[in-house]
């Protein structure tokens, strides 16, 4: 008898035993799990969508292989227990009251860890959700992107249109150098007028105050320096020409050249006045600005004319 009542005590310690080790197991598992969702909680977001989308699918992956490991860890336990009351009735009289209790404290530590892998499990379903948005929002981001590209193409076309549009196509004749008198003349805002106010032999005298407004000390000209309404308006008449014959007058073909600042808002009314000049037999310099670029002019020396 007092063997028979030592046998099953030492079963049930050995049994007891292999189960505490297993839900230890099965603890660890679960807190690994927590560890991971928590992680995946706080991270930062990366610097893409398409990061943030692969970093999600890895976290689903390890959330799925740790919710396996400890599903099967529970089934190992519930086998366990069902093997441990088998033996307890098999023994025909009464358990031993620490394994009962240890017993009861592993079936509240079972539903414990149950109800953590359910948490996982729902976390799991949000980082699933949180997937399927962030790959909804990666193709919204790709089609804006497409359409963005669309839309630079498209106005890079135009600009080009535009810039064909405005630009002035002309065939010059080759440059060559000169020492005759230069006659610098402007050209903006469709208006022309000299630099200069001249003699009756065609010698500057004084800077062209009635179409020039210059401060003290300014040595170089802009399109805003002319005064509104200065100079001649450029027109395909027999008023412009005749008006630009009379400023010609004090010039020689054979002694002068004239020298044309023209600035791209008048790059049109250029043809009219070079042909123009060219009909009278002076030889021209052309010289193109930029948007409200100044010109300055200096002392004489050798020019390039066409």
């Amino acid at each position: 008898m007092r063997r028979r009542n030592t046998e099953p005590v030492d079963s049930l310690e050995l049994l007891l035993d292999t189960i505490c080790n297993t839900f230890g197991g099965i603890v660890f598992l679960a807190l690994l799990v927590c560890l991971l969702s928590f992680q995946s909680g706080r991270s930062a977001p990366s610097a893409s969508v398409a990061d943030e989308h692969v970093r999600q699918i890895e976290q689903h992956q390890q959330a799925q292989h740790i919710l396996a490991k400890v599903d099967a860890a529970i089934l190992r336990s519930r086998k366990a227990q069902a093997d441990q009351r088998r033996a307890i009735e098999a023994l025909g009289g009464r358990p031993d009251q620490q394994a009962v209790r240890d017993l009861t404290e592993s079936e509240v530590q079972r539903r414990q860890l149950e109800d953590s892998i359910r948490d996982v499990t729902a976390q799991t379903a949000k980082l699933e959700s949180a997937r399927v948005a962030a790959e909804q929002q990666l193709r919204e981001v790709e089609e804006q992107f497409r359409h963005a590209k669309a839309d630079a193409t498209s106005a890079e076309g135009e600009l080009l249109a535009q810039r064909k549009k405005q630009t002035l196509h002309m065939r010059l004749p080759r440059a060559r150098e000169t020492t005759k008198r230069q006659v610098p003349v402007l050209l903006t805002g469709q208006r022309l007028c000299n630099v200069y106010e001249y003699d009756g032999d065609g010698r500057p005298t004084n800077l062209n105050v009635n179409d020039i407004r210059l401060d003290d000390g300014a040595d170089r000209i802009r399109p805003s320096d002319l005064r509104a309404g200065g100079g001649l308006a450029v027109g395909d008449s027999d008023t412009f020409r005749k008006s630009l014959d009379q400023l010609l007058a004090v010039f020689v073909p054979q002694r002068d050249y004239i020298a044309l600042a023209v600035w791209p808002d008048s790059y049109s009314e250029f043809r009219l006045v070079r042909d123009h000049v060219v009909r009278r037999g002076f030889e021209y310099e052309l010289i193109l600005l930029d948007n409200d670029a100044p010109i300055g002019f200096g002392p004489g020396g050798k020019g390039q004319v066409q």
